[in-house]
């Protein structure tokens, strides 16, 4: 099983600048089986950066049979995360991989960005009961849903909508991950644009709750097919 990585980036904050740079050395060094695909969503610096846009870019340079779904700010699977993916995705369409996230503190951030080995900083943050962010699934899956809708520009709510797109045509993928998911410390993206991209969400609702058919038509109508 070959797993592309998925991870859009495009930043003039030097914090999200510095985290990247420290975690971008650790996905190339992962090996053969693991491609980290990785460029922007092709906005200028003064444009609100969209992560679907830029996730679906990722995608066009995939050549793995599974991708998965990753934020830039966000520390890697460990290895039993990583063998628990493997064996999930060896049969199921799609999968959650954590249930909860950690929101790390800014000092154990400021720690790792000097040099200290996250096995020696203390992992202290805020602990939310949900992590939507990080999602495996196969590559054909993502094809035959047509990727993330572009449509949502600024933060929110593209992988709660992926997750809804996806319960409809392929019910028997896991919604249910394990463990926790650790985001390192940057300052919050603007929520100005959640309105906006809540009500496209609301709206794949609706369409989802008609059944896969219906959401079919409507995705390819959002989309402009």
């Amino acid at each position: 099983m070959k797993i592309s990585v998925l991870i859009p980036f495009r930043s003039a904050d030097p914090q999200r600048v510095a985290l990247w740079n420290l975690l971008r050395p650790q996905w190339e060094a992962l090996g053969p089986d693991i491609e980290l695909c990785s460029t922007s969503d092709g906005g200028g610096l003064g444009d609100r950066f969209s992560f679907a846009r830029g996730a679906n870019r990722c995608r066009e340079l995939a050549t793995g049979d599974v991708l998965l779904v990753h934020g830039a700010d966000q520390m890697l699977p460990d290895p039993a995360t990583w063998q628990r993916i493997r064996a999930t995705m060896a049969a199921a369409p799609w999968m959650w991989v954590y249930k909860e996230t950690l929101e790390v503190d800014a000092w154990p951030t400021r720690l790792m960005l000097q040099g200290c080995s996250p096995a020696m900083v203390p992992m202290v943050g805020r602990l939310l009961d949900h992590c939507y962010a990080i999602y495996a699934l196969r590559a054909d899956v993502w094809d035959d849903v047509g990727g993330l809708d572009e449509r949502l520009v600024g933060w929110g709510p593209e992988d709660a909508i992926m997750r809804r797109v996806l319960r409809a045509p392929y019910p028997d993928g896991v919604d249910q991950g394990e463990g926790v998911m650790r985001a390192l410390w940057h300052e919050p993206a603007p929520r100005d644009r959640v309105p906006v991209n809540h009500g496209f969400y609301e709206e794949t609702l609706t369409a989802a709750d008609g059944g896969p058919e219906v959401l079919r038509r409507y995705l390819k109508e959002a989309r402009g097919g």
